[in-house]
């Protein structure tokens, strides 16, 4: 009993559920008809006459539609794969896509952002020039006799970059809107850049002090040249949250992976400017040898170097604060409050994906990070001269400048898979200067008898 009343119930649900159709599809043909005007008949009959074609074909694609769901069947495509029943866009006119065609975006560079890329250029290589100034001393130190342990002591000065995520949150937050979200921070930690390293140009030099003799035994004074270096370290990392952040916002939403072009490329150019280009410029040798100078000369010194880059500084930030405008922010990029933001970042650092980038960011230097350290002091220590270590440098320049700009399409791409194989090129160059060190200091010991 029961099971006859169901199979009775399905058959008419079955009959209501095909009658349905029968009148939908009716009504749809009816629609397609009446859309083909009188006026289109009488002025275009050719182009009637295949509307007209058209429409019988879908009427009878509608019939076969029509007996295949009276025969309890699947809708069929024109292709014989199987359909879901919802799916009758082909069969009532629609276009439909093929599956090979693929949709290109362009990513072709616009004015606005080539302007714009020029901007973050110049701003990262202004935050290149206080780490150059920073990487040379060592070289210095080493020269006037400094130990190994001062230098390690010295070496502290990069922690603000590891720590920035700290004070980030009230760099994101916190800002007065009429000067700008960004501009709000970015004005006033370069122009106090640029005060340090103008005003405190004559005191480093004197805290790096001369080479300890009898007649000069006061060695550098390392603690109060990490102490200034740490402070300008600090001011980089905020700026570098600023510049960073804007970016995002400075760049079209096509382009923006382009940010970290400038990145690499800016900060290379600044690093090699304050770095090779003032060991180099600040050696009688050096300036002897390829410049021609006289014996003794120099075309740079470090207090003239750093007062050239604090006005440097000074110039560029009035430029941006006088001419440069930020877009007023949408109600999507409207920060949450300080505490808020806190929570989010806490929050996000719970997650086992983000715990495990952070360790691979943590450990992914270890490796290579002790010939990066020490290559350069070994190499005084086996006697080359600081000069010739910044010689052979301009082939770092090259390869630090080209090298972002041709994978720059690739990093926007697959930035992960890049990073992957960076560190197996870091692993190899790290071994290959160790070989470097070691067959000079083997040399020098043949050489000398020791």
């Amino acid at each position: 009993m029961n099971n006859s009343r169901s199979h009775k119930g399905s058959s008419e649900l079955r009959s209501r559920s095909r009658s349905s159709t029968r009148s939908s599809l009716r009504s749809t043909s009816k629609d397609t008809s009446s859309s083909s005007s009188p006026r289109s008949k009488s002025s275009t009959p050719g182009k009637y006459k295949e509307m007209r074609n058209d429409t019988s074909s879908r009427s009878e694609s509608r019939d076969r539609l029509t007996d295949e769901l009276e025969a309890g069947e699947a809708p069929r495509s024109r292709g014989g794969v199987n359909r879901n029943d919802g799916d009758m866009s082909p069969l009532l006119g629609e276009k439909e896509e093929s599956a090979d065609i693929k949709v290109v975006k362009s990513t072709s560079l616009g004015t606005s952002d080539k302007l714009s890329m020029g901007l973050l250029f110049v701003l990262y290589a202004l935050q290149g020039i206080p780490m150059g100034l920073s990487t040379s001393l060592p070289l210095i130190l080493k020269e006037r006799g400094t130990k190994y342990d001062d230098l390690a002591l010295f070496s502290l000065i990069s922690m603000p970059f590891s720590m920035k995520l700290l004070w980030a949150p009230i760099v994101d937050s916190c800002f007065i809107e009429k000067v700008g979200r960004r501009k709000t921070w970015l004005i006033p930690v370069q122009l106090l850049t640029a005060l340090c390293l103008i005003l405190g140009s004559p005191y480093v030099e004197a805290w790096l002090g001369g080479e300890v003799t009898e007649h000069n035994p006061l060695p550098p004074n390392v603690k109060y040249l990490t102490a200034f270096f740490l402070l300008l370290y600090f001011l980089m990392a905020t700026q570098d949250i600023a510049v960073d952040g804007w970016a995002l916002t400075m760049l079209s939403k096509e382009n923006v992976g382009y940010a970290s072009t400038c990145n690499s490329v800016g900060q290379m150019f600044g690093f090699f400017l304050s770095n090779q280009g003032f060991i180099a410029f600040s050696d009688p040798h050096w300036c002897h040898t390829f410049l021609g100078l006289s014996k003794g000369t120099t075309l740079v010194s470090l207090s003239s170097l750093m007062s050239i880059a604090g006005w440097i500084f000074v110039i560029v930030t009035v430029l941006i604060w006088l001419f440069k405008t930020e877009e007023p922010l949408s109600a999507a990029d409207e920060p949450d409050g300080l505490c808020l933001t806190y929570k989010h970042v806490f929050s996000i650092a719970k997650l086992k994906s983000v715990q495990t980038i952070m360790f691979v960011l943590l450990t992914v230097k270890v490796a290579f990070a002790p010939a990066d350290a020490v290559m350069a002091p070994q190499l005084q220590d086996y006697g080359m001269p600081k000069a010739d270590i910044a010689t052979f440098s301009p082939i770092i320049l090259v390869m630090g400048l080209v090298l972002p700009a041709v994978v720059a399409e690739w990093v926007i791409r697959d930035p992960v898979k890049m990073i992957q194989k960076g560190i197996v090129l870091k692993l190899v160059t790290s071994s290959l200067g160790w070989l470097v060190v070691r067959r000079w200091g083997t040399a020098h010991i043949r050489r000398d008898g020791l």
